[in-house]
């Protein structure tokens, strides 16, 4: 009963992510300096509420699932069940709930000292943390959980951590700090060959730099600035097609700042402010 439960929990949540706008990061809508139209559901307040609906209906069968899961002692398929809570949670905007049930799960297992499942656990508080703007709980999280995924001599672990740790130091505002710690995780995704993690944490370091006033520093703010003029160029032509793609290739390196981005639509809007005006409404 337990396993059908949290397996149609998972599919509910899977459900409700279908509902939402792909995270794209290609997307106008993740363009550092550009306003872009209020994000919502497509097909607005109907699909917002089944979303929810979806969300609260995974919630209660984690929930069931977790208890079952926790007596039985099943430590892998109990953080599963966890992980479906604290999103179902964060899903429904009950966020203190999430960070309870990951705050109590956690104490739970420290108890059992089970440290897998202790540092799954922690990476998911530092998640809920970091939502509520606790930046300074969220880091000792990631801490513990760096510390953890070191003593399991768990290298694929110990990068996602210092990603995490570095993440927050930029999320805080201390763009030199997150260069270094994502500089660590990079070594290591290296090492890894983990194409992705790489990927990830080159963002991080571009982004620490700009944030740091260094973009001269950013190892990718050549292909930053070629997207930058091609972007400039679809807003005089108009060209969606064309601003997408750029918005793509100026994402992926991340190493420009909000006074580049208003300067390409100030000089846009500087030539026809009417028409241009109108493209970046599209």
């Amino acid at each position: 009963m337990a396993e059908a439960a949290l397996s149609s929990a998972q599919a509910k949540m899977a459900e409700a992510r279908g509902l939402l706008p792909a995270e794209d990061k290609e997307s106008p809508e993740t363009l550092v300096g550009f306003e872009a139209r209020t994000q919502q559901l497509p097909g607005g307040f109907e699909k917002r509420q089944l979303f929810k609906s979806q969300a609260s209906e995974a919630l209660s069968l984690a929930k069931e699932a977790l208890v079952s899961f926790r007596r039985a002692g099943e430590s892998e398929k109990k953080v599963a069940a966890l992980r479906v809570v604290v999103d179902a949670n964060m899903a429904i905007e009950n966020s203190f709930d999430a960070l309870m049930a990951a705050s109590d799960e956690l104490a739970m297992i420290k108890r059992a000292d089970d440290k897998k499942a202790q540092v799954a656990v922690t990476q998911m508080l530092a998640e809920v943390q970091a939502a509520h703007n606790d930046f300074g709980s969220a880091m000792q999280s990631a801490t513990d959980a760096l510390d953890l995924q070191r003593q399991l001599g768990n290298k694929a672990g110990e990068a996602q951590a210092l990603q995490t740790q570095a993440s927050l130091k930029l999320s805080a505002g201390k763009g030199k700090d997150a260069v270094t710690i994502a500089t660590q995780a990079l070594g290591l995704y290296q090492e890894l060959r983990d194409v992705a993690g790489e990927a990830a944490c080159k963002r991080i370091v571009n982004r620490g730099y700009a944030e740091s006033g260094q973009l001269e520093k950013a190892p990718n703010r050549t292909e930053a600035v070629q997207a930058l003029q091609a972007l400039a160029s679809a807003v005089e032509n108009k060209d969606k097609r064309a601003w997408q793609a750029a918005i793509g290739q100026l994402n992926k390196s991340s190493a420009y700042t909000q006074q580049d981005v208003h300067e390409i639509f100030g000089e846009a809007l500087k030539k026809d402010r009417k028409a241009a005006a109108a493209f970046l409404q599209e």
